[in-house]
């Protein structure tokens, strides 16, 4: 089997230094992506504009900009449409991936190739950001777990 190719899409939305640290996060993991869209959904000042992307080294870095804010659905599946990777991972301007991310979800992907399968995993904030309830129970869930539809429908989980 060829190695699988991930495509990371983030939709952007005024979180310009916030953003840059979820890049950041990106570029130093175990595994780097393809490619990565950000999404500029109508930021002011723009993306590409504020921030200096080259300097945080991913290979494959595009914006992709809306001019007027069109909501996070919209720029996810703008981003989706753009991206050409066997896995789209979706990262909200937010959220900090853990250092071996993408490399879970290429092992994942590889051992279980079938549609039902995906991987989701604890989130980190910005620690900066207010906390809601929903917010604590993503960042204190653990680690990443496989979720798989069953075969009468149940969805079964298991720890990575």
């Amino acid at each position: 089997m060829a190695k699988l190719t991930i495509s990371v899409v983030i939709p952007a939305h005024n979180r310009h230094e916030i953003l840059k640290r979820v890049l950041e996060h990106l570029a130093q993991g175990s595994h780097r992506p393809d490619e990565v869209f950000i999404v500029d959904d109508g930021s002011t000042p723009p993306i590409a504009e504020a921030l200096d992307l080259q300097a945080i080294g991913l290979s494959g870095l595009q914006v992709i900009r809306h001019d007027k804010s069109r909501g996070a659905a919209a720029a996810r599946n703008a981003g989706a449409r753009a991206a050409t990777g066997d896995i789209i991972l979706f990262v909200d301007d937010d959220v900090f991936p853990d250092t071996h991310c993408l490399r879970y979800h290429i092992q994942i992907h590889t051992e279980h190739p079938e549609p039902e399968y995906g991987i989701m995993g604890r989130l980190n904030f910005d620690p900066d950001l207010p906390r809601t309830p929903v917010m604590h129970y993503l960042e204190e869930s653990g680690g990443f777990t496989i979720v798989a539809k069953g075969t009468e429908g149940e969805v079964q989980r298991r720890g990575l």
